[in-house]
């Protein structure tokens, strides 16, 4: 997983300057009007927190948003480290091949 991880985390960071733009400009991809707790703890940066909730409640994991974007798409942007990324592609295996909308991205 941490090769998968690091590889992920690389190709993301290449978008991060897009997503910055979007930020800047007031628009989130991640933004629903339906989203989990896992969702909001992982946008505080609660790592441990979200770690424990893609635990006990992996459908939550399985949030995708308007853009296409997954948990696990959310908590690489955010350079969530890698216990709460391991967490999410347990629960959620499909994530890693799952593209968002707005840039093609696994």
């Amino acid at each position: 997983y941490r090769v998968l991880i690091r590889k992920l985390k690389k190709k993301i960071k290449t978008i991060i300057g897009l997503q910055t733009l979007d930020d800047q400009n007031g628009n989130d991809a991640c933004s629903s009007p339906s989203t989990s707790k896992l969702h909001e703890l992982i946008s505080a940066g609660k790592w441990r927190q979200a770690t424990k909730q893609a635990r006990l409640s992996p459908n939550d994991a399985k949030w995708i948003s308007e853009g296409g974007n997954t948990e696990l798409h959310h908590a690489l942007l955010l350079d969530a480290p890698l216990h709460l990324i391991d967490a999410l592609m347990r629960a959620y295996p499909s994530a890693i091949g799952i593209q968002d909308e707005t840039f093609g991205v696994t």
